[in-house]
C-alpha cells in the first residue's frame, strides 16, 4: 500500500485543480512523474499589507492578527513576475467568524494579470477558511479591511518587494497507513482514495472538512476514514508563520511507484 500527496499551492484558486505533488494512480494504473520533497518556493514580489479601512481605527485589531490576515492571502498570492514593481489595493468585509465577503478592487494596478491575481488569493483564503476569527476583544462583528499589494498600508509610495517564502502542507514520514482491505487483498483488487481536507496550523487533520473527491469502492474508503484522525503534517508557513491549508491526497492499494504490485 502506497500513499502519495497532492497540494494546493499559491497558484491554485480555492481547491478546484490541486497539482499533483507525488505520483496520483489513476483508475487504469497510470500515473504522473513523482516529487517526494516538500517544495517551498522563496520568489521576489509585490509583499501584502492590510489595515482596517479608515473609520474603524477604534475597532483596535490587534497587529499579530493583521499579520496573520497578510500571511493567509500571500499563501495563494502567485503573480506573474515582471520588470517593474506594481500595486493594487482590494476590499473586503470580514465576518466575525473568518468569513470574508463583498471582496472588490478598489485601486487597481492596470496589469489584469496582477489585479487577478490579488483577487484569486483573496478568494482563496476566503473558501480555505484560512483566515481566523474576529479577537473576542474586538466589539465589532464586521470589518472592513483594505489590502494592499506592491506598497505598505501606511501611504509609503515606495514599492514593498521582498523575496518571501512559502511552505505546503506535507505529510510525516512516520504516519501510519491505511490497512489493505482483507477480501480486497485476497482477490488482488487494486485501488485508491482521493480525498481532500484542511491541515491545521498545528500539522493535525480538521476530520469536519474531509470529503471523499474519488474512490475505488467503499472498503478502500473505510480503510482511509481510519486512519485519518492519526495523520499528522508539518503545517503549511509563510515566512515561518504556520497557516491553515486545503490539501489533498491520495491513497492508494496495491500499487508501487505507479504499477501494480506484484
Amino acid at each position: 500500500m502506497r500513499l502519495t500527496f497532492c497540494l494546493a499551492l499559491a497558484a491554485i484558486v480555492g481547491a478546484g485543480a490541486l497539482p499533483a505533488q507525488a505520483g496520483l494512480v489513476q483508475e487504469n494504473g497510470t500515473g504522473r512523474p513523482v516529487s517526494y520533497r516538500r517544495a517551498c518556493q522563496s520568489p521576489k514580489i509585490e509583499m501584502i499589507d492590510a489595515q482596517l479601512a479608515s473609520g474603524q481605527e477604534s475597532a483596535a485589531l490587534p497587529a499579530t492578527y493583521l499579520r496573520h490576515l497578510n500571511d493567509a492571502v500571500f499563501f495563494y498570492f502567485s503573480p506573474v513576475e515582471w520588470r517593474t514593481p506594481r500595486f493594487a489595493v482590494a476590499q473586503f468585509t470580514l465576518h466575525r467568524d473568518g468569513r470574508i465577503t463583498a471582496s472588490r478592487l478598489v485601486t487597481p494596478s492596470g496589469m489584469a494579470d496582477f489585479d487577478s491575481a490579488l483577487t484569486n488569493a483573496i478568494a482563496s483564503a476566503a473558501s480555505t477558511r484560512s483566515i481566523a476569527p474576529i479577537p473576542a476583544a474586538v466589539t465589532a462583528d464586521t470589518l472592513v479591511v483594505s489590502l494592499y499589494a506592491g506598497r505598505h498600508a501606511n501611504g509609503d509610495s515606495k514599492p514593498y518587494l521582498e523575496k518571501r517564502t512559502t511552505c505546503p502542507a506535507w505529510p510525516l514520514g512516520n504516519n501510519p497507513q491505511p490497512r489493505y482491505p482483507p477480501d480486497m487483498q485476497s482477490q488482488d483488487v487494486r485501488g485508491f482514495v482521493r480525498v481532500q481536507f484542511m491541515v491545521n496550523e498545528d500539522g493535525t487533520l480538521d476530520e469536519n472538512s474531509v470529503q471523499v473527491l474519488q474512490t475505488s469502492g467503499d472498503p478502500f474508503t473505510e480503510a482511509v476514514r481510519a486512519v485519518l484522525p492519526n495523520l499528522k503534517y508539518e503545517p503549511a508557513s509563510v515566512q515561518g508563520t504556520k497557516i491553515r491549508q486545503l490539501t489533498e491526497q491520495t491513497f492508494t492499494f496495491g500499487f508501487v511507484n505507479n504499477h501494480p504490485a506484484p
